[in-house]
């Protein structure tokens, strides 16, 4: 076994078993020694390939974050011609994200950095900017090339991009992360984002853009 596989492995099994002390006792009653009896490594193997508990936990919030990143945009490119295919894609980019957002692992991911945030602000800062923020990123090149073909008039895409999430978050969202036995169903997730779709392109879409057929 090489050295890089080991590492790569020994830094998984940490994250792995990291993940489920700190969803099963919350942050502060997780001891890095319930860690490392879990993951089978040596505390030195955290503190070298991490730092320690605070650098795990962030470790954790971006690969939660990159799940939510690769789960709900697309690295394809996107050529957009009509407002149909426009309502598609963010029909698509809304029930994707909503989906994942109300996994279990990501709403509570979501409560404790939540909970952190008042004393660790670091982590809920890494928690937002390499998730939400990232997907707004990538959203608004979709919002900036709708502009450009004249399907929408948006003045500041990434400001619409957050707001399309917002729409797309709304309730089901915050019901979810009080709610623990809430689990919307598949027909409620497609709703949501049409219905936020819909309010999305009242407010944005250009009076250029071609009639619908």
């Amino acid at each position: 076994m090489t050295l890089n596989k080991s590492f790569e492995e020994n830094r998984q099994r940490i994250l792995k078993a990291a993940s489920e002390q700190f969803l099963l006792k919350g942050y502060d009653e997780t001891r890095l020694d319930d860690i490392v009896k879990n993951a089978r490594v040596s505390k030195t193997a955290i503190y070298t390939i991490f730092g320690g508990k605070r650098e795990l936990f962030i470790a954790i919030s971006e690969d939660l974050s990159e799940q939510l990143v690769h789960a709900t945009i697309s690295n394809n490119q996107v050529i957009l011609e009509n407002i149909e295919e426009l309502e598609q894609l963010l029909s698509q980019i809304g029930e994707n994200y909503l989906k994942i957002t109300l996994e279990q692992d990501k709403l509570a991911n979501f409560r404790m950095c939540l909970s952190m945030a008042s004393r660790a602000q670091e982590v809920a800062k890494q928690f937002y900017y390499s998730g939400h923020a990232k997907i707004c990123d990538y959203l608004s090149n979709y919002l900036e090339a709708a502009n450009k073909a004249n399907l929408l008039d948006i003045s500041n895409s990434n400001q619409a991009a957050c707001q399309f999430l917002s729409l797309v978050r709304g309730d089901t969202h915050l019901r979810a992360l009080f709610d623990i036995d809430y689990a919307p169903s598949e027909t409620s997730i497609q709703e949501a984002a049409q219905r936020s779709v819909h309010l999305f392109m009242k407010g944005y879409v250009s009076n250029e853009a071609p009639a619908r057929l």
